[in-house]
């Protein structure tokens, strides 16, 4: 073989690495993404199948204010930190227009502002107070354990119809719905 084929060898030898490593980055990068993504998945649908709240109460303070008692009736706690990825629906209708309404609230640390919820207290056996990861809103710390029951307020931009039946939905950070 003369120098002409030792260069053509090498040309060739060298494209083929260079596809196979192609190839393999083709193949290999992918499978991690599949696997991280299949982690994430795996640790959502835990957090869905352990967590879970019930709706105990809910009492129109004015025509534009409910309060409601939720307790966290999963096995895993829901941090103060994720509240906001807790969605409230409220269904009801107005009282000057009796249309119905369906109104997603947003969560506000400081409860102010109207289509919004914020937590008021936190209860553990009826009594006020927990012991247990104590919530502050303000810093963000703390966590709605399971057994504990949240008062959480709603401010409306319209007022409800109190000869109307009303309807809440929650939905938890796992995905959760009550």
């Amino acid at each position: 073989m003369g120098f002409g084929g030792v260069i053509a060898a090498m040309v060739i030898c060298i494209t083929f690495i260079s596809f196979a490593t192609l190839f393999a980055q083709a193949v290999v990068a992918p499978t991690q993404n599949i696997a991280g993504e299949l982690s994430n998945l795996l640790q959502r649908e835990r957090l869905t199948a352990d967590s879970g709240a019930t709706i105990n109460s809910a009492t129109l303070d004015s025509p534009t204010q409910l309060r409601f008692n939720v307790t966290n009736t999963g096995g895993v706690p829901v941090q103060v930190r994720d509240f906001d990825e807790i969605d409230v629906l409220l269904c009801y209708v107005e009282n000057d227009t009796k249309k119905q309404r369906v109104v997603w609230l947003s969560y506000s640390e400081s409860g102010l502002g109207e289509d919004i919820w914020y937590l008021h207290r936190v209860f553990v056996d009826g009594v006020e107070g927990d012991i247990i990861n104590p919530v502050s809103v303000a810093n963000k710390t703390g966590a709605w354990d399971p057994n504990e029951t949240v008062e959480l307020v709603a401010v409306l931009s319209t007022p409800i119809d109190v000869n109307e039946k009303c309807g809440i939905i929650l939905s938890l950070p796992g995905g959760k719905t009550t």
